[in-house]
């Protein structure tokens, strides 16, 4: 796959997506990240071969996806997509009584 093949990408710059990273536990292992560069190229690649994409997973690691397919690369939907994880804040004074948490 090329740059110069006129090839319509469904991804562009700082899309949220999910990449398949590997399996684990029997099961394929997905994560998540952000699109940062578009038709990267390692220096000792043939001039010839592109990857669609670059990303930068949300645990810092760069990767990129040999082709624009969903079973590579997919779109990250929910909050997730947004970067965005939920979170419960709870506070309260210890010894201020029996309180029970569920």
């Amino acid at each position: 796959m090329s740059a110069g093949d006129d090839i319509q990408l469904r991804f562009v710059l700082d899309d949220r997506v999910q990449c398949r990273t590997g399996a684990g536990n029997g099961e394929d292992a997905w994560s998540g990240g952000t699109v940062v560069k578009l038709w990267y190229r390692e220096a000792g690649w043939p001039k010839t071969r592109t990857a669609p994409y670059q990303i930068k997973l949300d645990d810092g690691r760069l990767i990129f996806a040999p082709m624009d397919d969903d079973r590579v690369i997919r779109a990250l939907t929910g909050l997730l997509a947004e970067g965005k994880i939920p979170v419960t804040i709870l506070t309260g004074f210890l010894g201020a009584g029996k309180t029970t948490l569920l």
